[in-house]
């Protein structure tokens, strides 16, 4: 063999030792790290002195006589463990939200390749891998959830529903892993009950040609059902779904709805517009041109993402894995604030490296035949 090809041989060699999986998440963990580091020294700001420092349920020596009358237990239980141990501690209190952060980088980053090693690009897996983790896991749209402690009910939420997908959509997939995790995100925050929806959005495209789809979904299904169960056996977790439904009816909640998912996700397109409190849009009667524009387009890209889903595979799970994890704060149950960016956090875990995906694959990604020795699931 000729000098200069092994001189390329090797170099060859280095870089593709340099984009290993365990160096590329190592890179992503040192500049989420880095970006987020400051939030150490930010205090308790706002939401956090009401949620946390003046909680009853937040607290150590009252935790579970406040059990039964509070929302979110499992969130709750962690304020209170760490309060247990360190007391009221800003600085570690936001190490806990970045240390969940950071653990969302990883599991988004195991998502992502594996996804794209089902749509039968496994040589480009690790690549688009790693620019999808940064772009989300750097985004200032995540501060909301990563920087007030507050925002923890995101973050641990979106940890636990993250690691149930993981389990079920494996080589080997781990059923105990993905039940359990499935029942413990929504005792974080109720919106997590969405993890079902999103594992068979994942299935119904990329994973189409996963084995086993029922089997690795039921317990996904199963923990979250005991989850549902166990909300609505509290108190108050029934008093605040009746409130929302007294305060505007459901059809009410939807055309707000109408105006803030949108602006949401322009918010994400647009991060030098976000803010600490994003401007609310304007809502308009259901027979106004502005109402019947949006639902229109709404309307429009979903079912265009559904009826594209096995010709391109990576744009619909974009789409579909957005509408529906937003579905749970923007559709028919009222909030105060309709527009607000915490609900991106899951939303868009599986977005970011979506169009420079559809751009490399020029437009069109099939799967490949189940026989096809390239199409392995990721390893974790």
């Amino acid at each position: 063999m000729s000098q200069p090809a092994m001189n390329r041989r090797s170099l060859a060699a280095t870089v593709h030792g340099l984009a290993s999986p365990v160096r590329l998440v190592a890179l992503a963990l040192a500049a989420t790290a880095l970006a987020h580091a400051p939030a150490l020294w930010g205090g308790f700001l706002y939401d956090d002195l009401r949620d946390i420092v003046a909680n009853p349920a937040a607290q150590a020596t009252t935790f579970l006589e406040r059990l039964p009358h509070t929302v979110r237990p499992l969130l709750k239980a962690s304020y209170a463990l760490q309060d247990a141990v360190h007391g009221v501690n800003a600085a570690a209190f936001h190490a806990v939200n970045i240390g969940l952060h950071l653990g969302a980088v990883v599991l988004v980053f195991l998502l992502v390749r594996r996804g794209v090693e089902l749509a039968g690009l496994e040589d480009r897996a690790n690549r688009i891998a790693i620019l999808a983790t940064l772009l989300w896991s750097l985004h200032p749209a995540l501060t909301d959830t990563v920087s007030y402690v507050s925002g923890r009910s995101s973050g641990l939420s979106g940890l636990l529903v993250l690691a149930a997908l993981v389990a079920a959509t494996g080589r080997k997939a781990r059923p105990w892993l993905a039940f359990l995790c499935a029942a413990l995100a929504p005792l974080a925050r109720e919106t997590a009950l969405v993890a079902p929806l999103l594992l068979l959005v994942f299935q119904a495209t990329v994973g189409r040609g996963q084995p086993g789809s029922l089997r690795r979904a039921a317990p996904v299904w199963a923990g979250a059902l005991v989850a549902a169960a166990v909300l609505a056996a509290m108190a108050s977790h029934r008093d605040l779904v009746s409130f929302s439904l007294t305060t505007r009816g459901p059809l009410d909640a939807l055309r707000a709805n109408v105006f803030a998912l949108p602006e949401a996700l322009r918010l994400w397109l647009m991060p030098w517009e976000i803010s600490i409190l994003p401007r609310q849009p304007v809502i308009h009667g259901w027979d106004d041109p502005p109402t019947l524009i949006r639902s229109a387009a709404l309307a429009f890209v979903t079912a265009a993402a559904i009826a594209l889903r096995k010709r391109w595979p990576v744009v619909a799970l974009a789409v579909l894995w957005t509408l529906m994890a937003m579905l749970p704060t923007n559709s028919v149950i009222w909030r105060v604030d309709p527009l607000a960016l915490r609900p991106l956090y899951l939303a868009w875990a599986r977005c970011p490296g979506t169009a420079r995906r559809f751009i490399r694959t020029r437009w069109r990604c099939s799967p490949m035949p189940r026989s096809s020795p390239r199409m392995r699931p990721g390893r974790i």
